[in-house]
């Protein structure tokens, strides 16, 4: 089984971004083409995400005046094939049902 990184960011108010990766599992036949299209389709915009209800960190403000003013939502930035080894339990195709239920379930968030 290969493994794919998932590179998104947080971006404050004042521009400043906060990286993270998620490494998961994924089917051997997954194309990383493919893997990007779905993940775009299901994501706010094709690129937000809210990482606290998906089951992704959620990363922290850098030196944001007022924390309390930066929305939660992050932003895709890249995926891509790795041999570094998993950090989140799920595979990828799990983490696309993730995000697919909080969809199905959160319609509104789509609708900006």
């Amino acid at each position: 089984m290969k493994h794919i990184a998932l590179h998104y960011f947080f971006r404050n108010e004042e521009n400043q971004k906060t990286h993270a990766k998620r490494i998961f599992s994924c089917d051997d036949s997954l194309s990383l083409a493919a893997a990007s299209e779905e993940l775009e389709s299901l994501l706010i915009d094709d690129v937000f995400m809210v990482p606290n209800r998906i089951g992704l960190p959620t990363i922290d403000p850098i030196s944001a005046a007022d924390p309390d003013e930066d929305d939660d939502y992050h932003e895709f930035e890249s995926l891509h094939f790795t041999d570094e080894p998993a950090n989140d339990e799920r595979s990828f195709e799990t983490f696309l049902d993730t995000l697919q239920t909080f969809r199905d379930e959160n319609p509104d968030e789509y609708e900006w």
